[in-house]
């Protein structure tokens, strides 16, 4: 579970506020009366001992005036006579009802509560995590814990903390408070290499509500230096012992398992990621691993065949829908199966060499995947939307097979795939009224294009220089650009066929059949080329 220095100070923060509120007013205030009191008493006192200096400076002058009898008074004194008691005509102060305290128990109606600071921590960790900016009217998260109320409310990655009665207490930026919320290690004490490590350490405190020190987690970062070296579970320093459980680089051969005492997965940056230029043949990340960070993860590592990685795991790039460029780059894996869950994969995959399988999961929403010319084999389901594709550029596969669920395509997203030998697009697939792509399809034979209106076509020679049937829709207000080439065959409507037949003389125009005719010559020609 994970812990936080901040939270608990928060907590503490609050639980003041809180239970101190309504007392710590009451004596401010009379702190304040009494202040007032004492001003004003030694305001009077001063003001005496001037009267009675002037008065014994005129006593000698000073007519003596006659003694006045007052009713109650003995002649000549100050006291009362027995009895002669007036009652008072000031009125009786009235006594102020003191509030009534709302029980705890109704104040905690709607709170969720919590038995410790950590589990508060955990929780909004995990209420960052699912943060989602595009939804307006983000819910608070109301908590009550040791006797404190806490209101969170997420803005992205800040945490804002308030009272019971809302009101603002302090707000937290992850960014910068923390080396990272997601995996917090703690603050940094100290850096430092010794023989084939270097290690990056972390104390962690936990504190009460109070202020006091309860705990003290001692974390560490490691990047192993040695190529084939051991992970280390701990390192002491100075008698302290810390545990390692972020693991920043290592490199080796064959197979390797992430340790289950390592929960991060995170780089040092710089072009010095975990398994950057790595010589692994497989990379095992299981599920005690509670965090990794995939951003150019596997990038350079040549010799890389395969990835396990365990579907708990928590991919930030992925939960955010944030782009995971690069994972794979220049990486040696030959099969690979993107997690569902990933939305946008844009340059993943890139510069390949030995990549020959990839599935996409249908959680995907924008896909690019260059520079993998071994790649024949693209999996995906029927239920994959694939306006997804941003670019499938410099691939070997043979076949592009459209799903049901597409409904809108870039024709253009398609570029220099040698190996295509045909493309069918479905008449429930709108593509764009101006046809303009150049994708370099040099091995594309034959392409027919949905039957709807397609204001102009430009195919040009360059892009399809092996084209010999292309199948054109009921509907076409202009033709730019046609390959023109012996062994080209055109099915378009009567009008087009008698109106370009002359500007096109190596081509040759049929006039369409019906839908059924046409795809009995798209059916045959397929399977003449299997």
């Amino acid at each position: 579970m994970k812990k936080s220095l901040v939270f608990a100070l928060l907590a503490a923060m609050t639980l003041s506020v809180t239970a101190c509120g309504s007392t710590s007013s009451a004596e401010n205030t009379s702190r304040t009366e009494k202040s007032e009191s004492t001003d004003s008493k030694k305001n009077n006192e001063t003001s005496t001992e001037k009267t009675t200096d002037k008065t014994e400076d005129n006593k000698a002058t000073a007519t003596p005036e006659p003694t006045k009898e007052v009713e109650g008074l003995n002649p000549g004194s100050d006291e009362l006579i027995p009895g002669s008691e007036q009652p008072s005509t000031s009125p009786a102060p009235t006594a102020t009802p003191e509030p009534t305290a709302t029980p705890v128990a109704d104040k905690k109606a709607g709170y969720e509560e919590l038995s410790s600071y950590e589990e508060l921590d955990a929780r909004v960790i995990s209420i960052i995590r699912n943060y989602d900016s595009k939804i307006e009217d983000q819910q608070d998260y109301l908590f009550y814990v040791d006797g404190a109320f806490v209101t969170v409310v997420p803005t992205g990655r800040k945490v804002a903390f308030k009272d019971e009665n809302d009101k603002l207490l302090s707000t937290i930026d992850y960014n910068t408070n923390y080396y990272n919320a997601d995996r917090d290690l703690g603050k940094k004490v100290e850096s430092f290499e010794k023989m084939g490590y270097k290690y990056h350490l972390y104390d962690r405190i936990i504190k009460d509500k109070n202020g006091e020190v309860v705990h003290t987690d001692h974390n560490a970062s490691v990047e192993v230096l040695e190529k084939g070296a051991e992970v280390p579970e701990t390192v002491t320093r100075d008698g302290v012992t810390y545990n390692v459980i972020q693991l920043s680089h290592i490199n080796g051969e064959g197979e390797f398992v992430v340790p289950s005492f390592i929960k991060y997965l995170v780089g040092t940056g710089n072009m010095h990621e975990v398994f950057f230029e790595s010589t692994y043949s497989k990379v095992v990340i299981p599920d005690t691993v509670e965090y990794a960070e995939l951003y150019r993860m596997f990038e350079m590592a040549a010799n890389l065949e395969s990835v396990e990685i365990a579907e708990s795991v928590y991919k930030p790039y992925i939960l955010r829908g944030e782009r995971i460029d690069r994972m794979l780059m220049a990486s040696g894996i030959k099969s690979y199966t993107i997690p569902d869950g990933i939305e946008k994969a844009e340059e993943m995959i890139a510069m390949c060499a030995d990549l020959e399988s990839l599935t996409i999961p249908d959680s995907v929403t924008n896909i690019s995947v260059y520079g993998c010319p071994n790649l024949t084999e693209i999996n995906y389901s029927d239920n994959l939307d694939l306006s997804c594709i941003k670019g499938f550029n410099r691939l070997g596969i043979s076949e592009f097979k459209f799903t049901s669920a597409t409904t809108a395509f870039r024709f253009s997203e398609l570029v220099q795939l040698p190996n295509l030998k045909y493309l069918v697009i479905p008449d429930t697939v709108k593509m764009s009224t101006y046809l303009d792509p150049q994708p370099h399809l040099d091995g594309l034979k034959l392409l027919k294009l949905p039957n709807t209106r397609i204001e102009n076509v430009s195919l040009e020679e360059f892009g399809y220089p092996a084209l010999e049937i292309l199948i054109l829709p009921d509907e076409v207000d202009n033709i730019k650009y046609l390959p023109e080439h012996d062994g080209l065959t055109v099915y378009a409507p009567a009008d087009v066929c008698s109106y370009y037949a002359s500007k096109y003389p190596k081509i040759n125009f049929v006039v369409k059949g019906s839908e059924a005719e046409t795809e009995q010559i798209v059916n045959d020609y397929i399977n003449s080329l299997k």
